[in-house]
């Protein structure tokens, strides 16, 4: 993962674009700004790349979380300190980047998005 930090703030800011371009490692300009149908859109965009997004609720409610929350990055969405819908990257249960420069993550967690590949193959043995 590199850090990459959103160039705008604010309600309409770029964070998820932002994670998005730390994830893949590829310059913030080349990540599309979908707003509506989103979760769609980039799952489109993501299979040039054969990946797609899967979007699970949070992890907040297994008894037994560490044991099941995968180790990989995950972007986590939820509602800032500064009252607006958010974006930040975790590892397992613990934030390693906030693309916005206060870096104040998100109050609650709401979602976790994984990048995976788009086909999977489960191969009998």
């Amino acid at each position: 993962m590199k850090k990459i930090y959103q160039t705008k703030l604010e309600e309409k800011g770029n964070c998820f674009e932002a994670c998005l371009a730390s994830l893949l490692e590829i310059d913030i300009k080349d990540i599309p700004s979908y707003k509506k149908n989103w979760y769609l859109k980039y799952n489109k965009w993501l299979s040039k790349y054969d990946l797609a997004l899967l979007m699970v609720g949070s992890w907040d409610d297994c008894e037994d979380k560490d044991k099941l929350m995968p180790n990989v990055y995950a972007i986590v969405t939820g509602i800032s300190p500064r009252g607006f819908k958010h974006s930040v990257i975790y590892l397992k249960d613990e934030m390693v980047h906030d693309p916005h420069p206060q870096n104040g993550g998100v109050l609650e967690m709401t979602a976790m998005i994984y990048i995976i590949p788009k086909e999977i193959s489960l191969k009998e043995e």
